[in-house]
């Protein structure tokens, strides 16, 4: 029954990919080898072969479960980067995508924010009941306004709680006491006091593998999407550093006041 779900869920996107022809060969004949190679120890299991030929091409686009720590939470993460890995250390274990998470944090400066950002975001929504993205700003490092980085989001992502968070803190990961500055002002920005997400966030994305230590302090799961940036390869630095070069990364109105302001 297992296997049946995962090929109604996946097979059709597999045909997309590989073409109703390909597909059919495919499904086809791993099934018979299935069947033939298994139909003597269990005659039940003869579905497998089709699901099993699901599985194999998902992996060959791409398509791997992979999760691990305490708190594992599924997510799917293709070979090309579609996807997640996650887990805050520990065992690997192979796990659903189908898993959700009650809630998910984004954490950043989206400075600016590209395609990049849109995919992390549109991929962690999918995967929570209720995502809140915070984008940090600080006048001292900020190359285009904090505001309207926040607002830009909100626009490109209205089913998200996006929250303009300024502050005045540096980094330094050694130093304890300014951990528990951070900490306080990510609780403190925290949008909902009550209800299913009063708790703060289970889960907590990004595309940087550094995320794992404030997870843990978060009491959250990782979840590190695309991190070799292979489905939108840009960077905000990039973005920075030659915005010419890089407008077709740029939602629309974001490339508009980067080529008013920037160029």
């Amino acid at each position: 029954l297992a296997n049946m779900w995962f090929l109604w869920l996946f097979g059709d996107n597999v045909e997309d990919r590989l073409g109703r022809g390909r597909f059919a060969v495919l499904f086809l004949g791993a099934g018979v080898f299935a069947l033939a190679s298994q139909v003597a120890a269990d005659p039940a299991s003869g579905s497998a072969g089709g699901c099993g030929a699901d599985d194999m091409a998902r992996c060959a686009h791409g398509d791997r479960c992979r999760a691990s720590g305490p708190r594992v939470a599924a997510s799917c993460r293709p070979l090309g980067g579609d996807g997640g890995s996650t887990g805050a250390g520990g065992t690997a274990v192979d796990v659903s995508d189908l898993d959700r998470h009650r809630s998910g944090l984004i954490v950043g400066r989206f400075d600016p924010p590209h395609l990049g950002h849109s995919y992390m975001i549109d991929w962690a929504a999918d995967r929570c009941e209720q995502l809140v993205v915070y984008v940090n700003t600080s006048t001292e490092l900020d190359a285009a306004p904090g505001e309207l980085r926040a607002a830009w989001l909100s626009e490109l992502h209205p089913h998200v709680e996006v929250i303009h968070v300024p502050h005045s803190l540096h980094t330094d990961w050694d130093d304890e006491a300014l951990w528990a500055k951070w900490l306080a002002l990510f609780r403190d920005r925290w949008p909902f006091a009550d209800g299913p997400h009063a708790a703060g966030p289970d889960a907590l994305f990004s595309s940087d593998p550094y995320i794992d230590e404030l997870a843990r302090r978060l009491d959250a799961t990782a979840v590190v999407v695309d991190a070799e940036r292979t489905n939108v390869p840009i960077s905000a630095t990039q973005i920075r550093e030659a915005p010419g070069e890089h407008l077709h990364r740029l939602a629309p109105p974001v490339r508009a006041w980067v080529e008013s302001e920037w160029l």
